[in-house]
């Protein structure tokens, strides 16, 4: 009865030398969330002006990188990239973009975000400066 007992606790207890799954496991599908709070889409701003930038990204986990960019729709050119990696759950940006140019110019701000196991989500702004 011993030798049963002794056996029936060895196969038990070794549920991973059989490739037994757990049934706790969860495997992360969700994007992050990405909102670009400020500049709001088409916006206007006049030339000799500062545009506030916001933006806040979440993750149900941890997020893993964030990028920023604004380029200038006409050159192709970026003239801003910012980029980090986060390690929290909820990453929030804020600063100031300086038109460069007295030029009329739309510019285009785009986010990237990803999460720790490499889902990935955007936003995409444009706005104009006079």
């Amino acid at each position: 009865m011993l030798s049963i007992c002794l056996l029936s606790f060895a196969l038990l207890s070794c549920k991973d030398e059989f490739n037994i799954p757990e049934t706790n496991s969860y495997v992360d599908g969700d994007s992050p969330e990405v909102t670009i709070i400020s500049p709001s889409n088409n916006s206007i701003y006049t030339n000799d002006s500062i545009v506030p930038i916001h933006i806040e990204a979440k993750d149900n986990y941890f997020l893993g990188s964030f990028k920023l960019i604004i380029r200038n729709e006409l050159t192709g050119l970026e003239d801003y990239n910012y980029e980090t990696e986060t390690g929290d759950s909820i990453f929030v940006y804020k600063g100031d973009f300086i038109i460069p140019s007295k030029d009329s110019t739309v510019y285009e701000l785009f986010v990237s975000c990803n999460d720790a196991v490499g889902n990935n989500n955007y936003d995409l702004v444009s706005f104009t400066t006079k």
